[in-house]
């Protein structure tokens, strides 16, 4: 198993509703934008998926303050990294990259790749 730990950064100051799903929204995106079959495969998986993703931390009603210019992570599990290494580079090598939870659009500063294999 590869973790990846993603750094962004708030462009605004206020409440967002829980970010798991619209989480796991942007990274089904980023895989779209590099490949519509692999973004297909693990969206449609009727049994385990490839990946998994711990949120960004939030409060006791499920809510996650943010607050413009400050950082926030969170983390992407993936269970078969080599499935993903070509989208994996494709995001590193985008000269813009975002990640866009409900309207907002948040630039990426980093991905720090963990590796968990035995």
């Amino acid at each position: 198993m590869i973790s990846l730990e993603f750094h962004i950064t708030s462009p605004f100051t206020g409440y967002l509703g829980f970010t798991g799903v619209p989480l796991r929204a942007a990274f089904l995106n980023i895989m779209r934008e590099y490949s519509s079959k692999l973004s297909a495969m693990n969206h449609d998986t009727g049994g385990i998926r490839a990946y998994s993703l711990d949120p960004i931390p939030f409060e006791r009603d499920y809510r996650t303050f943010f607050e413009e210019g400050k950082d926030y992570s969170f983390m992407v599990n993936l269970f078969d990294g080599n499935m993903m290494e070509e989208m994996l580079r494709s995001v590193v090598l985008n000269p813009r990259p975002h990640i866009r939870l409900h309207h907002y659009y948040f630039p990426l500063k980093r991905v720090d790749l963990i590796d968990m294999a035995v």
